[in-house]
């Protein structure tokens, strides 16, 4: 109740000023923002994981994913065998 109250009474003051609405466009442009920022924190969070885990069988690299990108191009350069995957 006090709440309305006080909505009523801010809507009717003369210097209260009022947001316009969003168009679809602008809500799409902002719906976009957010998801690219999300995906680029769960690359950061899958970078980060990696060189974590990388450290601890001693691989220490520097930090971004340009160092993830190098490490990538060592490991082709190396013609490593892969293993064949383990049957249970």
């Amino acid at each position: 109740m006090a709440d309305a109250e006080a909505i009523a009474e801010a809507a009717r003051r003369p210097t209260m000023r009022f947001v316009a609405i969003k168009t679809p466009e602008q809500r799409g442009l902002g719906m976009i923002s957010r998801l690219r920022d999300m995906l680029v924190g769960q690359r950061t969070q899958g970078i980060n994981s990696l060189l974590g885990h990388l450290s601890g069988i001693v691989i220490v690299a520097g930090k971004g994913r340009e160092t993830v990108a190098k490490l990538r191009l060592a490991l082709e350069a190396e013609d490593v065998p892969k293993s064949e995957p383990a049957s249970v």
